[in-house]
């Protein structure tokens, strides 16, 4: 369902490449290509309102929620293609609307567009490119962050490179879905793997190829509702608008099921799970340019199904 604003400046900005992320049950927006904007989103009231800006204007992100702060690790700064990564993390503190410079990654292992998720108080690094949109900086190197200590460890290789996709996390297992390998050349030369590869972090191994994804795409959110592992929205090259497909895998029976679409077609996307909802904000509707979005849009879960 596509919601409407009553008024203009309480809707989302238009971004997209940016990233969603719940800190106690508010939905908190930033970043995205040529934005430091940060809105939370007020339930009550029906409106989003400003946050303190960013330190820097940060795209390609997956933003993660930890002890109810927010932590963008992992990302691109500049303009594509000429876009480099950012090797330092920020952290965003919505209590106190203020933002705190975090460490950079260890030597070499920056990247941006990678997938990144939170588990029993770390974060976890998974795939990305080095170079921005160059072409030649994709890796399948996985790293896990630890907050409390501020160190890093570096653990097993994922079975592909992949980059401008969002990982999940689902009973101790990280899933890696949908998402583009970036070649040299420009968009027309980029593969995107079907393959749903996951790792088990207690092993620290992967397991390649448990299923195939129907609908091939990059840009594209992702999140976990009870057993299943939700892929929306994205786009492929070649398409002139971003598609509006929801598919779902039982991460039990490893069998996919295609769920209501999106009101509208939309890439460079995030998605939450916000009460009995999930919710879809912002993005580009064009695939082949940078407009973008003013809206938001809410599927009920209990549309998911058993």
């Amino acid at each position: 369902t596509l919601q409407k604003f009553a008024r203009p400046g309480d809707a989302p900005l238009p971004r997209f490449l940016g990233a969603l992320v719940m800190v106690d049950e508010t939905p908190i927006l930033l970043g995205g290509l040529n934005k430091t904007s940060v809105q939370l989103y007020d339930a009550k009231a029906g409106r989003w309102r400003a946050g303190a800006d960013a330190p820097v204007p940060f795209h390609h992100v997956q933003a993660v929620a930890h002890n109810g702060l927010v932590y963008v690790v992992g990302a691109f700064l500049g303009q594509p293609p000429k876009d480099t990564a950012m090797d330092q993390i920020y952290i965003y503190d919505p209590m106190r609307d203020h933002w705190l410079a975090g460490p950079k990654f260890p030597e070499g292992r920056a990247r941006g567009s990678a997938g990144v998720v939170e588990h029993e108080g770390l974060i976890y690094v998974i795939g990305g490119t080095r170079d921005g949109h160059q072409g030649f900086g994709g890796v399948a190197w996985v790293d896990a962050f630890d907050p409390a200590t501020n160190l890093w460890r570096t653990l097993a290789d994922a079975p592909r490179n992949r980059d401008h996709f969002r990982a999940v996390v689902h009973d101790g297992k990280i899933y890696a879905a949908a998402g583009r390998q970036s070649l040299p050349g420009g968009n027309l030369k980029n593969r995107y793997p079907t393959e749903v590869d996951v790792y088990d972090i207690a092993r620290d191994e992967w397991t390649a190829n448990v299923a195939q994804l129907p609908t091939p795409r990059s840009e594209n959110a992702a999140v976990v509702v009870e057993d299943k592992l939700l892929v929306i929205g994205g786009r492929r090259s070649g398409t002139k608008l971003a598609y509006d497909a929801v598919e779902a895998l039982d991460l039990e029976r490893l069998e996919w099921t295609t769920l209501p679409p999106l009101s509208v077609g939309r890439r460079g996307i995030d998605a939450v799970i916000f009460g009995d909802q999930l919710l879809v904000v912002s993005g580009s509707e064009d695939s082949t340019s940078d407009t973008n979005l003013a809206n938001q849009e809410t599927l009920p879960l209990s549309a998911v199904g058993k």
